[in-house]
């Protein structure tokens, strides 16, 4: 007998379709990229981010089930461009709790916008989009395990450090997936 590498004849891409208009949106943005670096008279950077640092569930009954904390990993892509309440950009957001057998995994992707220049070198913003989750129970009593795609919504803080750095906390909606998703992020950036 031959083993399939993805179990009940799943495909592996099918997940990332809903992602092809997005990655085509980014790609034509690229070389506008090289123009852009200035989002207001006070607050200059290069258009991309990357990011790193802790996540933590906003629900009690989350955590049992996996850990208090896992990690966020974060990139994205601001404009120049003046969106409703600041610069315009596209986020993609990675958040990771595990503990035991058991994880939650949350990707969103959201359209999103920075209002700079609040008290000096702080900013405040905001996400819209779509979140994919996949959640793996395993405990004494049962296991489970969830996935799927949903609407999701983020709020931001940040302050820019100098340097090219950032620090931003944000909190995320991403909906209830067998468990409820949605947490907190605090992470450290660099604009490249």
């Amino acid at each position: 007998m031959i083993s399939q590498p993805f179990p009940m004849g799943r495909q592996p891409m099918r997940p990332l379709l809903p992602l092809l208009p997005l990655l085509t949106v980014i790609g034509m943005s690229v070389p506008a990229a090289a123009e852009q670096g200035s989002l207001g008279d006070n607050f200059a950077h290069q258009p991309f981010y990357v990011m790193g640092g802790l996540a933590r569930l906003s629900h009690s009954e989350s955590r049992q089930l996996t850990a208090d904390n896992g990690i966020h990993g974060g990139f994205g892509y601001v404009s120049g461009d003046q969106g409703l309440i600041g610069s315009a950009g596209i986020d993609l957001d990675w958040r990771h709790t595990l503990g035991g057998s058991s994880r939650i995994d949350s990707v969103s992707t959201c359209y999103s916008e920075r209002a700079y220049g609040i008290l000096g070198d702080g900013y405040i913003g905001y996400g819209v989009g779509s979140v994919y989750n996949r959640v793996e129970l395993h405990t004494p009593a049962f296991n489970r395990v969830d996935r799927g795609w949903k609407i999701a919504g983020k709020a931001m803080v940040g302050y820019a450090i100098g340097a090219g750095m950032i620090l931003e906390g944000a909190w995320f909606y991403s909906g209830k997936t067998g468990v409820d998703t949605s947490g907190f992020t605090l992470s450290a950036g660099i604009w490249f």
